[in-house]
């Protein structure tokens, strides 16, 4: 949750990498391959 105001405040580091849930955004973690929370695999990987 920290690490997402930062970025909010600062922007991203370059190189960062997000990946989310296409169905209820979720944030996930690196590698995730479903979401923990709606049980979906539609993982989207985002290159900041």
């Amino acid at each position: 949750m920290i690490r997402a105001i930062k970025h909010l405040i600062d922007g991203p580091d370059p190189g960062d990498v997000l990946f989310e849930c296409r169905d209820c955004g979720t944030s996930l973690g690196t590698g995730s391959e479903t979401c923990p929370e709606c049980g979906s695999d539609g993982v989207v990987r985002y290159e900041l």
